[in-house]
């Protein structure tokens, strides 16, 4: 059995020293691949982040038009407000005393039309239509 133990022993070494260029080969190109997806990893951190601050100005920028849209609204309903209420000072019925009553609407889904008599051209919703106004600031 010491001859057995023996071969085997002297076996050995030429293994390890044919396996070896084998075993340092594999072992770096795995520390390459490591190295690869720890970059590719680095990059879509960075992807992450830039889509992030994309995100936020994008929301940003939207929440700034939803402002100004509300403020425009709130604008045009003013507008349109004082526009009726300069209409009814003006109206023909104020201008004979009241001899002719008022012609009154109702807010529907669907808009009116007003005899075509009346100075002032009103949906359904009492706001003005017809004249092209210009809103610009």
């Amino acid at each position: 059995m010491l001859a057995i133990s023996t071969s085997a022993s002297a076996a050995l070494p030429s293994f390890q020293q044919a396996a070896s260029p084998q075993l340092r080969r594999a072992a770096e190109q795995a520390q390459q691949a490591a190295e690869t997806l720890q970059t590719q990893a680095r990059q879509a951190w960075k992807q992450v982040d830039l889509a992030e601050a994309n995100a936020r100005a994008i929301d940003t920028r939207a929440n700034q038009a939803i402002s100004g849209a509300d403020k425009a609204r709130q604008d045009m309903n003013s507008f349109g407000k004082s526009m009726l209420a300069t209409d009814a000072v003006a109206s023909p019925a104020s201008a004979i005393g009241g001899a002719i009553a008022p012609i009154t609407y109702t807010a529907t889904a669907q808009a009116t039309t007003l005899p075509s008599a009346s100075p002032a051209m009103l949906n359904g919703l009492g706001q003005r239509i017809g004249e092209l106004i210009n809103i610009a600031v």
